[in-house]
């Protein structure tokens, strides 16, 4: 079967590479060269054990620092607010303990095989290569620093910096 696929991400690549494995005549087409409408920026990390959403119990707090200091990534067209504020209550309503929670055990559900489906999708390829299973480590103050913007589905989390054996944070 001859198939078209429209957008040459990751999505439309990933598609475009299992149609032809099952045996189909493939054509992708994007807007922009080969390769200039993948990801990048994110340092090729799959990240399964990023689950947590955006929004976190303690953000609104933080958005009046973030949006008055010169230093900050956030920016925002004050104009504009009048129409993005319905967006951003509904959005800011979603960081509760509550919804972190569900939404996390959500994301380790689809994202439970990332690492294996990625390297199915390289086998074969020059990407191969690139794909290996390392750790990565988040630094944090305290214990309570760590649950402060939710919970931590992997239980994974270890104290750095000691001399003592390390112990999962419970």
């Amino acid at each position: 079967m001859k198939c078209v696929v429209i957008g040459a991400g990751i999505n439309g690549l990933s598609t475009a590479i299992w149609l032809q494995r099952f045996g189909h005549d493939v054509t992708l087409v994007d807007r922009a060269e080969p390769g200039a409408g993948t990801s990048y920026g994110n340092a090729g990390i799959l990240a399964a054990g990023a689950v947590l959403p955006v929004p976190v119990p303690g953000l609104l707090a933080k958005i009046p620092k973030m949006v008055l200091s010169k230093k900050s990534p956030l920016f925002l067209r004050w104009l504009y607010m009048p129409r993005m504020l319905p967006f951003l209550i509904k959005y800011l309503s979603y960081g509760t303990k509550k919804h972190v929670a569900s939404f996390a055990q959500e994301m380790s559900y689809l994202l439970n095989d990332s690492y294996d489906q990625h390297v199915a999708l390289a086998q074969g390829t020059m990407a191969a290569q690139f794909i290996h299973p390392d750790d990565y480590c988040h630094g944090y103050e305290s214990q309570a620093r760590i649950c402060q913007n939710g919970p931590i589905p992997s239980g994974q989390l270890y104290p750095c910096c000691t001399a003592q054996k390390p112990r999962p944070y419970q």
